[in-house]
C-alpha cells in the first residue's frame, strides 16, 4: 500500500515537472516570435463601388520595433502599430493602403473555416 502511494507522489511530481517544462519552453518561444506587417488595401474606383482586398502578410521582422518602422515609413498618418497612405489620383479614384503589425502568431484575418 505505502509502494503504490509513492508511486502516485513520484507520478505526480514527473507530471507536474513535465508541464512546468513545456510552460517554460512556450514562454521563451513566445518572447522571441516574428512579427509580421499586414497590409490591407481599399479602392474607391470613379464611378464604382468601394473595392477591398482582404488582409495579407507584406514582410516578417524579427522585432515588433522594426516593423512599426515598416509600418510607419512613407505613411501619412499613424498609430500604434498601424500606419496608413491614401492616394488620389487625377481622376479622383482613391486607393487607402492601411499596414499594421501583429505577432508571427496571429492572422488578422481570423479563424480559418473548414
Amino acid at each position: 500500500m505505502i509502494a503504490a502511494s509513492y508511486a502516485r507522489t513520484l507520478t505526480r511530481r514527473r507530471l507536474l515537472l513535465a508541464l512546468l517544462c513545456l510552460l517554460i519552453l512556450a514562454t521563451s518561444a513566445s518572447a522571441d516570435c516574428a512579427w509580421v506587417l499586414w497590409t490591407k488595401i481599399t479602392m474607391w474606383p470613379k464611378g464604382s463601388e468601394k473595392t477591398e482586398v482582404d488582409w495579407s502578410p507584406l514582410l516578417d521582422f524579427t522585432t515588433r520595433e522594426l516593423c512599426n518602422v515598416a509600418a510607419h515609413k512613407d505613411a501619412t498618418d499613424a498609430g500604434p502599430n498601424a500606419g496608413y497612405t491614401v492616394a488620389t489620383k487625377e481622376d479622383g479614384s482613391r486607393t487607402l493602403v492601411f499596414m499594421q503589425c501583429w505577432p508571427g502568431t496571429i492572422d488578422p484575418r481570423g479563424p480559418k473555416g473548414k
